[in-house]
């Protein structure tokens, strides 16, 4: 007899396709938005080219918007997940501080806009330790961690506890990459079952 708990996947705009979900935990990663200016050269990385992981190679998605647009949708998202997450589900949101027009953008931009923090109270900023980076610049530090902030509602009880049976107790995960897939950005399975 399988005891295991039946899985149902979705495909298409979350808005239509989620809209019935009262959720436990809400884990996601979105498109980072990164972008680039530059024609895509596809080529040896060391030679200042692209290989399909390089900065800006994404092709697969629009990740190139206009950032007050972008970061719209992500407040969006935030405040649609508040009202689909049930009282005391946790929100797991994986992004990590981007630089765009010679500046460091932080999702708390976001985030922590009061229309947010009204519906959200930021619990957690895990640091994961990937130990590689998609983003390679000459004139600028590798970044090689990205982000995992946990969310619960206000009223919610926080329900991730630190106990012994967690494998990574302490702020900072070190955990490889998920190894390619066919998909630009694999997410290992380990992050989501840390």
């Amino acid at each position: 007899m399988n005891s295991q708990p039946a899985i149902n996947l979705y495909h298409g705009d979350y808005r239509k396709t989620l809209s019935h979900v009262q959720a436990d935990l809400i884990f996601t990663s979105p498109p980072y938005n990164i972008g680039s200016k530059c024609r895509r050269i596809d080529g040896c990385r060391k030679s200042g080219q692209y290989d399909p992981k390089s900065y800006g190679a994404i092709t697969d998605y629009a990740d190139s918007l206009p950032e007050d647009v972008y970061q719209r949708h992500q407040t969006a998202f935030f405040l649609w997940c508040a009202d689909h997450m049930k009282q005391d589900g946790v929100l797991v949101y994986n992004h990590k501080p981007r630089r765009r027009d010679g500046q460091m953008l932080h999702p708390a931009q976001w985030f922590l806009l009061p229309k947010v923090a009204q519906k959200l109270c930021l619990m957690e900023e895990i640091i994961w330790d990937r130990g590689s980076t998609h983003n390679h610049a000459n004139r600028l530090m590798w970044p090689t961690t990205e982000r995992l902030y946990v969310f619960r509602k206000p009223n919610g009880n926080y329900r991730l506890k630190n106990h012994h049976g967690l494998p990574h107790r302490a702020d900072l995960w070190k955990i490889q990459r998920a190894p390619n897939n066919g998909h630009n950005a694999p997410f290992p399975v380990a992050l989501a079952t840390a």
